[in-house]
C-alpha cells in the first residue's frame, strides 16, 4: 500500500492545508461536532459528537484538474474499507449509482444552483464500500502505475478512474470565495485603461457570473450572452448565432437608431451642448456592450475545431467575458488562441516579408498577460507573453512560474498602470537618446569626410572620442532612465487610467525622427558653423584640424547634453548635479590629459597644448554659444509647438498637476471609489495603507 501524505495539519500546523477550501471543510466539519484531532501518515483521529475513532488511511488520489476530484480510501474502526471522494457537480453526478433516487438528485441540483447564485464555490461528496478483495486487486494495479518511469501521471489517473465509480451520494458543500479588497476596483481600472479583461475559472456557471458581477466586469446580466452547447454542432451553431448578434450589436446605424429611440437624461443635457465638428472618433474597446459567458464543456466542442475561430472573434468584439468549468489545459489553450487570432487579424491575408512585418507590429501593440493564484493556474500563466502569480492561501505554484509576483490582485493596477508606464517612458526615451548622441557624433565625422579629400584624417582625437560616450554622455541619460518619470505623482497615472500606453512610445517613425533626423541636424549645424565661423587671422585664431576638431567635439557635447536636460520632465538635485558635471568636465579634463600624458613619456600632438589654445580664443566661446543656442532653439521652437498644439496625455497631466499644486481633483465619486479601493486617497496621489503610512 502507498504511503499517503497528509492534507490537513493539526496540534503543531493549525490550520494548514494545501489550499483554504480544505480548511474550510475541515473547519466546517468540527464546528458541527465532527473534529480532526490527530493525523499520522497513515492514520488519522477523529472524534464523532465526542466519540473518538481512527481510521487508516490505505491510499489518497490527489486532486487533479482532468478528474474534477480528490479521493482517499481509509480502513474504518470496523475493519470496512471505504471510499470517500469530494469534487465539481460536474464530475461527480456522472459517478453516482444508477438506483440513486431522483429526488436525490433533483434536490442536490437545487441546493447546488442555489449556492452558486449566491456566489459559493460548491463541491459534491460521494462514498463506496469496496470489498478487501477489490481493494486488493485494485491497489496492486495502482502500485504498478506509480512505479512507472514513463507515463506515471496519466496510469494513475487511470488507475483512479476505475476505482471512483458507483459512489453514493452524501451531500454537498459550498464554501465563500471572497473577493480581495479593492478587486471591483481594479477591474474598473482596467477596462478604463482599454484593456481587455477575461474571467477564466473552475468554478460553477452561476458562481463564475456573480464573481464577475461583484468584480464589476459584467454591468449588463439581463443582456448576457451565454453560450452552453452539449455537441460540436450545437457549439457552432451557438457561437454563430452570438456572433451575429454582437455584430448588430455593435452596427453604428443599429446603436444610432436604439439612442434616438430612447435617449438618457445625460444624452438630453449633452443634447443641448453644440459640439464641434471633426471626425468620429472609433468606439474604445472598453465601450464595447455584448458580454458573454462560455462554461468548459462547450469549449471541449470547440477548442481543437474550425469553431474556435469564431469563439476568437466573438470574444474579440464583446467587452467582457467570463469562462467557467475550465481545467487547466482549456484556460492555456483560450490564451494561446486569443494570441493566435489577433496576430491572424494582423496579417490581413499577407503573404512572405509583409506577413512577418504585420505580425512583429502587432506583437508591439500589446501583450497577453495572465494572472492566477493557484497550481491550475499555471499552465495559462505559461502560456501568456506575461505572467503574473499572486502569493496568497492558494500555495505558490503560481508565483514559482510566473513572471512577476503580487500579494493582492489590486496591486495589478500600480504594477500596469505605474510601473508599465514608467518602463515604456523610460526606455523609450533611452534608446532614442543613446541613437542621438552616438549617431551625431558619427556624421559629425562623416560631413567632415567631404573636407578632407575623404583621406581618413579623424576630426576628433581617439581620447576624446573614446571619452565622449564612457564619461561625458553616459551617466545622465543613465540616470534620467531611472529617475525621470511624465508625471510627478504616481497617483495621477492611476486616477487617469485613459492615459495607459497613450504617452508617445518608441515608433519607427518617432525613432527615426527622434532618433536619426534630429542627431543629423545637430551635427550639421554644429560642424558647418564651426567650419565657416572659423577664420584665419586675429590673435589666438582656430587655423589647425585638431583645434578645429577639438572645438567641434565640445560643442556638441553641449548640444547632446541640452537635448537631455530638454527631455526631462521630472528633475532632482542629483540629476541635475550629474548633468552639470558631465559637461564642465570636459573642460579640465581637455587641459589636464595632456599635462599626465607629458608625465608618462606618451605626448600627443592632437592633444597637447590644443585646449589651452583654444580656451584662449574668443573665437571658441563664440561658437560654442551659437551652436548650443542654435540646436537647443529649433528643439525648444518643435516642444513648444508640441506641448502647445500637439499634447500629449501625460504633459496635459503635468500642466495640471503644476498649476492645480498637485494631484489634479478627483471629478465624480465613482472615482474617488475606485481610488479609495485601490488605497490611493491622499492629496499627492501615494498609497495609503492601514497604518496611516504613505509608500
Amino acid at each position: 500500500m502507498a504511503a499517503a501524505r497528509p492534507t490537513c495539519q493539526t496540534e503543531s500546523s493549525p490550520g494548514e492545508g494545501p489550499s483554504p477550501d480544505e480548511v474550510a471543510l475541515v473547519e466546517g466539519a468540527r464546528q458541527l461536532g465532527f473534529e480532526l484531532t490527530a493525523r499520522g501518515n497513515q492514520d488519522l483521529s477523529l472524534k464523532f459528537l465526542g466519540v473518538e475513532a481512527k481510521f487508516q488511511v490505505l491510499n489518497v488520489m490527489e486532486f487533479s484538474s482532468e478528474r474534477g476530484r480528490m479521493s482517499v480510501i481509509v480502513r474504518s474502526p470496523d475493519g470496512s474499507i471505504r471510499l470517500l471522494v469530494k469534487g465539481s457537480d460536474a464530475k461527480m453526478l456522472a459517478l453516482m449509482r444508477p438506483d440513486t433516487p431522483k429526488i436525490h438528485i433533483e434536490e442536490t441540483n437545487k441546493n447546488l444552483h442555489l449556492f452558486a447564485t449566491q456566489g459559493l464555490r460548491t463541491l459534491l461528496v460521494g462514498t463506496r464500500v469496496l470489498t478487501e478483495e477489490e481493494f486488493m486487486t485494485w491497489d496492486a494495479k495502482y502500485q504498478q502505475a506509480a512505479s512507472q518511469l514513463e507515463d506515471r501521471d496519466t496510469a494513475i489517473a487511470k488507475a483512479a478512474l476505475e476505482i471512483e465509480s458507483d459512489l453514493d451520494l452524501i451531500g454537498s458543500t459550498a464554501i465563500e470565495d471572497k473577493l480581495q479588497e479593492g478587486v471591483p476596483a481594479a477591474i474598473q481600472s482596467l477596462l478604463d485603461a482599454g484593456i481587455k479583461v477575461w474571467v477564466i475559472t473552475g468554478d460553477k456557471q452561476e458562481t463564475a457570473i456573480n464573481i464577475a458581477i461583484s468584480c464589476k466586469l459584467i454591468n449588463h446580466p439581463d443582456t448576457l450572452h451565454i453560450c452552453n452547447a452539449s455537441s460540436p454542432e450545437s457549439a457552432h451553431s451557438r457561437l454563430r448565432e452570438l456572433l451575429q448578434q454582437v455584430r448588430q450589436q455593435q452596427n453604428p446605424a443599429i446603436r444610432m437608431a436604439e439612442r434616438a429611440a430612447a435617449p438618457t437624461t445625460a444624452e438630453l443635457v449633452a443634447s443641448a451642448i453644440p459640439l464641434p465638428e471633426g471626425p468620429t472618433l472609433p468606439t474604445p474597446a472598453n465601450a464595447r456592450t455584448a458580454e458573454m459567458v462560455v462554461d468548459g464543456p462547450t469549449l471541449t466542442h470547440v477548442l481543437g475545431t474550425p469553431a474556435e475561430e469564431t469563439l476568437a472573434e466573438l470574444g474579440a468584439q464583446c467587452g467582457a467575458v467570463v469562462i467557467c468549468r475550465a481545467s487547466p489545459s482549456q484556460k492555456a489553450a483560450i490564451v494561446r488562441l486569443m494570441t493566435q487570432y489577433e496576430l491572424k487579424v494582423a496579417e490581413k491575408g499577407s503573404k512572405g516579408l509583409l506577413r512577418w512585418i504585420r505580425r512583429q507590429a502587432r506583437r508591439q501593440e500589446g501583450k497577453m498577460l495572465a494572472i492566477g493564484d493557484g497550481a491550475n493556474d499555471v499552465a495559462m500563466i505559461q502560456a501568456a507573453d506575461v505572467g503574473i502569480g499572486i502569493m496568497g492561501k492558494e500555495g505558490r505554484q503560481a508565483v514559482n512560474n510566473s513572471d512577476y509576483a503580487i500579494g493582492q490582485f489590486r496591486f495589478l493596477v500600480r504594477l500596469l498602470l505605474v510601473h508599465g508606464t514608467l518602463s515604456v517612458y523610460r526606455l523609450a526615451r533611452l534608446i532614442k537618446y543613446s541613437f542621438f548622441k552616438n549617431i551625431a557624433f558619427a556624421f559629425l565625422l562623416f560631413f567632415f569626410q567631404f573636407y578632407n579629400g575623404f583621406s581618413g584624417q579623424a576630426l576628433v582625437d581617439g581620447i576624446s572620442a573614446a571619452a565622449y560616450n564612457v564619461a561625458f554622455t553616459s551617466l545622465p541619460i543613465l540616470l534620467f532612465s531611472v529617475l525621470d518619470r511624465p508625471v510627478r505623482h504616481f497617483g495621477t497615472l492611476i486616477q487617469y487610467p485613459q492615459t495607459y500606453n497613450h504617452g508617445g512610445s518608441l515608433t519607427t517613425e518617432v525613432f527615426w525622427k527622434s532618433g536619426v533626423l534630429s542627431a543629423l541636424i545637430d551635427a550639421a549645424i554644429v560642424f558647418f558653423v564651426t567650419y565657416y565661423a572659423i577664420v584665419a587671422g586675429g590673435r589666438n585664431a582656430i587655423t589647425d584640424v585638431y583645434s578645429m576638431g577639438k572645438t567641434a567635439f565640445i560643442a556638441l557635447l553641449g548640444s547632446v547634453t541640452l537635448e537631455v536636460c530638454l527631455t526631462a520632465r521630472y528633475w532632482t538635485w542629483f540629476f541635475g548635479v550629474i548633468v552639470f558635471l558631465s559637461y564642465w568636465l570636459v573642460y579640465p579634463f581637455e587641459l589636464l590629459f595632456p599635462v599626465v600624458e607629458m608625465w608618462i613619456k606618451s605626448p600627443d600632438p592632437a592633444q597637447y597644448g590644443v585646449a589651452r589654445h583654444i580656451f584662449s580664443s574668443a573665437e571658441f566661446w563664440l561658437i560654442i554659444v551659437l551652436t548650443n543656442t542654435i540646436t537647443f532653439g529649433h528643439r525648444f521652437l518643435e516642444r513648444a509647438i508640441i506641448w502647445q498644439y500637439l499634447p500629449q496625455d501625460n504633459m496635459i497631466l503635468k500642466e495640471m498637476e503644476v498649476s492645480a499644486g498637485g494631484l489634479p481633483g478627483v471629478s465624480n465619486w465613482q472615482t474617488q471609489k475606485r481610488l479609495t479601493g485601490l488605497g490611493v486617497t491622499d492629496e499627492a496621489g501615494r498609497e495609503t495603507d492601514r497604518s496611516g503610512g504613505s509608500r
